[in-house]
């Protein structure tokens, strides 16, 4: 016999591990929920092991239902018991009910929570009104009381719980967030200066470069990482099928691993034991990149069996990013405009020696393909690692801050208007900009980090630029039309515009399914709002999609279907968009 407790505020429905265990059940998947507790804006992720279990009632008719339930250690601290007086269940209560509970107070635990994804299967009626407030609710496993009975200003106790799935959310998600004009997880809870001066402690220079460890949840999650080493074995055996199909694909890979050994990045590992995990990785061929087509992206969250994957054992840390609206309107704020970018910024701050094992990977010895398969690691922080993000924006915001006094301007500039890698900044002189641009050049390099490939509006400052006796590297491979922040400047008659590339390349307005409008829909990035009133119709004709009831991969027909594909045929005439850069133009 097992307690159980009706929750229709958990979205979810749990059993506890002990009754698992006790059971036999077996595990059918696992499932990665978000938790939200009470007072936190920011939810905790968990990974619970989903089981199927039958739950019988020992009530006649002995009816039974059929649910998948996350196993929890805990479903709650609180004793759960109703205060009620038994002897007053009597008096109130008919005579013929059968009460699902003795309302009795007990010490045994509730081991299986019903939520609100199977509690109203369990409900077999509807609910009667005994007295004020008061309800019987009849159900599978008996009848239950619901309201109340007591005052309310009695009660010692409650329980809640909420959860979030990130299934299909991901879409969702970035089509509606932009809308607030805040950067996901921003918060007003965070405090990036406790969190830099944490960070701080931790951060080091060595042979003139920045040094800081991995970002481990405790010391502990090392013990429940798997090295992960038969899965980086299968998918690198994997990669080199392709590798033996298309020859070219390979030498580009060696290349970049080769330059990326003679620059220190990674190395091979000694022969010592080794404890540590192995990363997965492949390529990413990216068309639009002016300088590195060819990129190697590491998986970091690959995992074996019930073991940890690295990006399970890492924080992701604060977001320290300055706000990307911000960063798109101080760029239109100045006559003059430049952008620029950090080389590889990722890979520009070293990893402590002591983490180095946990971001191996297998490739050839001495990068030659007749050779044995060895392991790598890399001696710097990655892209693809859950922290590496935070890591650079922390060594950024700690680097910059040296130069408050000497260097104001910069550093409000360096501070407020770059993006992850990225700068866009400007100026109302041409003198200014050049100073900027060359503090900018000189904070970098003092921390072994090259900022290059800098554009502009202004032929003049790419004069001085180029005539100058500076560091400044100038962008030699513009087409004149760059990338910001989503956003498509064209640099020679100084506009902005939508990047349609990725929505275009991959549109299609015959896949008539909820599915694919929500994909479509996604696709389109508008920060500043230049196009909202044509967004605005696709979001609109999704919501009518809910309302209709529509299947995610149910075709719909009709009007809606007609709206949908007159939309699509619209989305080419975005290319003739063009708005000013600079607020302030005026033609005479």
């Amino acid at each position: 016999m097992a307690r159980l407790l009706f929750d229709s505020g958990s979205q979810k429905s749990f059993v506890r591990s002990d009754l698992k265990q006790a059971l036999k059940l077996k595990t059918i998947r696992k499932k990665k929920l978000l938790i939200y507790t009470f007072s936190k804006r920011q939810p905790e992720e968990r990974i619970y092991e989903v089981v199927a279990l039958k739950i019988n009632s020992q009530i006649p008719p002995y009816q039974s239902i059929n649910i998948e339930a996350l196993a929890s250690d805990e479903i709650t601290g609180a004793d759960i018991y109703a205060n009620i007086n038994p002897r007053l269940i009597q008096i109130i209560l008919p005579a013929s009910c059968l009460i699902s509970d003795s309302y009795e107070k007990t010490n045994l635990q509730i081991q299986i929570l019903l939520g609100a994804d199977y509690l109203y299967n369990a409900m077999s009626g509807e609910a009667r009104k005994i007295q004020k407030n008061l309800y019987l609710q009849p159900t599978l496993f008996g009848d239950t009381l619901i309201g109340q009975i007591f005052n309310p200003e009695d009660m010692k106790q409650m329980c809640a719980l909420h959860v979030s799935s990130n299934a299909i959310q991901n879409d969702l998600k970035s089509l509606w967030e932009i809308d607030s004009l805040l950067m996901p997880n921003e918060s007003p809870e965070m405090k990036p200066s406790d969190t830099l001066c944490n960070f701080g402690k931790e951060l080091t220079i060595t042979n003139n470069r920045y040094e800081c460890p991995l970002q481990w949840k405790s010391p502990k999650m090392r013990e429940t990482l798997g090295n992960n080493f038969e899965v980086a074995k299968k998918r690198f055996a994997n990669l080199e099928k392709r590798f033996n199909h298309d020859e070219s694909l390979f030498d580009r890979y060696n290349a970049v691993m080769k330059e990326q050994i003679q620059a220190g990045i990674i190395e091979m590992c000694s022969d010592e034991c080794f404890i540590g995990y192995v990363m997965p990785h492949r390529e990413v061929l990216r068309d639009s990149s002016s300088s590195t087509k060819t990129r190697i992206v590491y998986d970091a969250s690959s995992k074996s069996g019930t073991n940890a994957s690295l990006n399970e054992c890492l924080v992701s840390g604060e977001n320290l990013n300055p706000n990307l609206i911000d960063v798109i309107l101080k760029f239109r704020e100045h006559k003059i405009a430049f952008c620029g970018d950090i080389a590889r910024a990722f890979l520009q701050i070293e990893v402590t020696k002591s983490d180095r094992n946990y971001l191996c990977f297998l490739y050839y010895k001495n990068c030659d393909k007749t050779l044995p398969v060895t392991m790598y690691h890399f001696n710097r922080h990655c892209f693809g690692v859950t922290c590496s993000p935070f890591v650079l924006a922390a060594t950024i915001k700690t680097h910059i801050k040296k130069y408050k006094e000497k260097h104001p301007l910069a550093y409000e500039m360096l501070n407020e208007s770059l993006y992850v890698d990225d700068l866009f900044y400007g100026s109302s002189t041409i003198q200014d900009a050049f100073t900027l641009s060359s503090d900018a050049v000189s904070i970098s390099k003092d921390a072994n980090m090259n900022m290059r490939k800098f554009d502009t509006n202004s032929k003049e400052l790419k004069n001085v630029w180029l005539n100058s006796n500076s560091d400044i590297e100038t962008n030699e491979h513009s087409d004149n039309h760059l990338k910001v922040l989503g956003l498509v400047w064209n640099n020679l008659d100084d506009t902005l515009g939508i990047d349609l590339h990725s929505l275009l390349s991959n549109l299609n307005e015959n896949e008539c399914t909820k599915r694919n409008v929500l994909h479509t829909a996604a696709k389109l990035f508008d920060p500043s709002g230049f196009i909202s009133p044509f967004l605005i119709r696709i979001k609109c004709l999704l919501q009518e999609l809910w309302q209709l009831g529509i299947g995610w991969d149910e075709v719909f027909t009709g009007q809606i279907k007609e709206n949908f594909q007159n939309w699509c045929k619209e989305i080419k005439d975005l290319q003739n968009l063009k708005i000013p850069r600079y607020y302030f133009l005026i033609k005479l």
